[in-house]
């Protein structure tokens, strides 16, 4: 908490069984920590993401575990059309749901319409489509996962960012009674959560003065698609994803966010993420039908593409792993500085992070030395930064 690594992800209310999660005046949320017991925060020290990530195998790739990689997007032309990208997760979720593989669908949902997101439970296809589409902003997504999951039997696909895929391997593995009901789990590639503050920064920069903001919406309908605002009074403004992430949301990101070691999902059974086209080694952001890149990571996120595939739920073109470097450059950079900036952590804060392989000296090795020792080094500098008031 002190040191700015929490991620907001929601546990400490799970263990607690008790809303502990506020807004921050910065816009992240982060736990109310009074009447916390020295038991339940120990229980919470435990399986807490932001310090607790195994890697899932010793492997030096900078993707983690691939049994397959494809290309893919949802054959139904409305589900690709109003999901983020090429609506690939949205089309699986619904397969397993209309195939009674699962009994419902575990995601993060828009309960205002505006900067307010929740774990939303959806059982058809229609509520998939109703929060299908990327929210960047911060979510507390394990804040009520025991009273969800105590109040049926139902089996569950759970989607979630890479570090939400953590938290609930390490919620199950401390909660053995949850254990098997989600059946499935997929990722969403990320490059980190925004602050609340960030979405309004992006409504003020549309300057309509005249109207308040009722809905927003951060991608979707297109691909990427607009940051769009409809207005109390029926008008819509929008500025391109390009302006939204690359000037707004994207510059606001928490510390946690900057040192992460897995942005792809390693610990999913599919991770999914944009397929971009890029110009100049550069994601090209023009508008276009979107696609998926897909990892099955393991045999059952293997069979459900396969069989999703085989089904028509989805179109899937087979794709190399390593051309990952080129259509998500970003998530290749992070990868090779990550176990640097955590390293800068760990002297400016003497946390010792549960993150095994990820921060190895293998994997410190693929950097080079000096650019290494230098985000080493600004990480420290944020560090510092942070304990000042400023993130």
């Amino acid at each position: 908490m002190d040191s700015g690594l929490c991620l907001g992800c929601g546990l400490c209310s799970a263990v607690t069984r008790r809303d502990v999660m506020r807004m921050s005046p910065d816009g992240f949320l982060v736990p109310d920590t009074a009447g916390v017991s020295p038991e339940e925060e120990k229980a919470i020290s435990e399986i807490c993401p932001s310090v607790h990530l195994k890697a899932v195998s010793e492997s030096d790739s900078s993707w983690g575990p691939a049994l397959k990689s494809v290309k893919a997007w949802a054959a139904d032309p409305e589900t690709r059309f109003r999901a983020s990208s090429g609506g690939l997760v949205s089309a699986l979720s619904i397969y397993l749901l209309e195939t009674g593989q699962v009994d419902a669908v575990l995601h993060v949902k828009s309960s205002d319409g505006l900067l307010k997101n929740e774990l939303g439970v959806s059982r058809t296809r229609d509520e998939v489509l109703s929060g299908c589409a990327s929210r960047y902003a911060p979510a507390a997504v394990f804040d009520r996962i025991r009273e969800i999951m105590d109040s049926s039997d139902e089996r569950y696909c759970f989607i979630g960012k890479p570090c939400d895929i953590a938290g609930f391997v390490n919620f199950e593995k401390a909660y053995p009674e949850y254990r098997g009901r989600v059946r499935f789990r997929i990722a969403i590639f990320c490059a980190g959560v925004p602050s609340a503050s960030a979405s309004m920064e992006a409504v003020r920069q549309l300057d309509y003065p005249s109207g308040t903001p009722a809905a927003i919406r951060y991608r979707g309908e297109g691909w990427p698609g607009l940051f769009s605002v409809r207005y109390s009074d029926g008008e819509v403004r929008s500025m391109s994803y390009g302006d939204s992430w690359g000037k707004v949301l994207g510059r606001s990101l928490g510390l946690r966010c900057k040192i992460c070691p897995d942005g792809t999902g390693a610990l999913a059974d599919i991770s999914a993420g944009d397929a971009w086209e890029t110009a100049n080694g550069y994601p090209d952001f023009t508008e276009r039908d979107g696609i998926n890149f897909a990892i099955a990571r393991s045999e059952s996120g293997l069979r459900i593409l396969s069989e999703a595939s085989d089904s028509g739920y989805i179109v899937a073109e087979e794709a190399d792993t390593a051309s990952l470097e080129g259509i998500q450059p970003s998530q290749y950079q992070r990868n090779l500085r990550s176990p640097w900036r955590i390293l800068g952590v760990r002297i400016a804060t003497g946390i010792r992070f549960d993150f095994g392989k990820y921060a190895s000296w293998s994997r410190m090795r693929r950097y080079p030395l000096v650019s290494g020792i230098k985000e080493c080094l600004g990480t420290v500098r944020r560090c510092i930064s942070h304990k000042g008031g400023k993130r």
